[in-house]
């Protein structure tokens, strides 16, 4: 859900912003919705102590936003490339299980 709204926010701003205003807002997208998680993490450690979030959605969506923006140019060249990192993966675990 949250790759298909960046790309949906993508192919609107991007007729309207300069290459630098996008960069700078998904950047600032990014770092506020880790930054929410990061308190998250503060406040889980504050009263849970040995059971606080290290690292939860919120960090994963945030850090994802900021990552992602590279590759949103790609457009469906991403698809190949996801595709050829599955298929790595996958043979990767298989030659470590012994299956191949």
């Amino acid at each position: 859900l949250v790759g298909v709204s960046l790309t949906l926010s993508y192919s609107h701003a991007q007729k309207q912003q300069s290459e630098y205003e996008l960069r700078k807002k998904y950047i600032k997208r990014g770092l506020k919705i880790f930054s929410w998680g990061l308190i998250i993490t503060f406040v889980s450690w504050f009263f849970l102590k040995e059971n606080f979030v290290i690292f939860g959605v919120l960090h994963l969506i945030g850090l994802s936003i900021i990552l992602a923006y590279p590759f949103l140019k790609l457009r469906f060249s991403n698809l190949l490339l996801g595709a050829t990192f599955c298929h790595c993966a996958a043979r990767a675990q298989k030659e470590e299980l012994g299956i191949l």
